[in-house]
């Protein structure tokens, strides 16, 4: 699947599966490395993690894009960012920085996460390669996905360690979405 670098704001809702539909994430650690691979990952290609929830074949995840201002740069070449050789133009600098500040697209990021996940895992197939992405057009949208990312481990019939840390998070994303209907936010 394919996205253009989204904008500033965009929200996105993603889900990734693994591999013939392994159950690898049943164990509480192994939900804890995925969800700090998820925050490294976004942080580094500029998104904000909004919510996400492991399962234990597949897992959901939210994110917004930052705005360039606070989207972190690529990272500069091995050689520190020094031109290649003497004979490198200025042009050829000025393209290779610009590319360095572009956005990084959605296919981008999952392939970070699954790509830093599975790295300290036995050799073979781990995920799918494909994942399932969606752009979030209103905020009637954003509330149905919510939920349905929330109560997707009863909706499966997972224990009640499932529907809480490290497999939710954050914890209390439903509490506040409810509490701003209530209170008319």
């Amino acid at each position: 699947m394919h996205f253009d670098p989204p904008q500033p704001g965009e929200i996105f809702f993603v889900t990734s599966v693994t591999y013939r539909r392994r159950r690898f994430f049943v164990r509480p650690d192994r939900a804890v490395h995925l969800g700090a691979v998820i925050h490294f990952a976004c942080r580094l290609k500029g998104f904000r993690v909004i919510l996400y929830a492991i399962l234990p074949d597949h897992f959901h995840l939210l994110v917004q894009r930052l705005p360039v201002s606070t989207a972190p740069r690529r990272l500069e070449s091995r050689r520190g960012g020094r031109p290649d050789s003497e004979s490198e133009t200025l042009s050829t600098r000025r393209r290779r920085s610009s590319r360095r500040r572009s956005l990084f697209t959605i296919g981008q990021l999952m392939q970070s996460i699954k790509g830093n996940y599975s790295y300290q895992l036995p050799r073979g197939t781990f995920w799918k390669k494909s994942y399932h992405g969606r752009s979030i057009y209103s905020d009637l949208y954003y509330r149905r996905i919510l939920r349905y990312v929330r109560f997707n481990a009863v909706k499966h019939g997972l224990p009640a360690a499932h529907q809480q840390p490290p497999f939710i998070w954050p914890a209390d994303a439903l509490r506040d979405e409810k509490s701003a209907e209530t209170t008319g936010g």
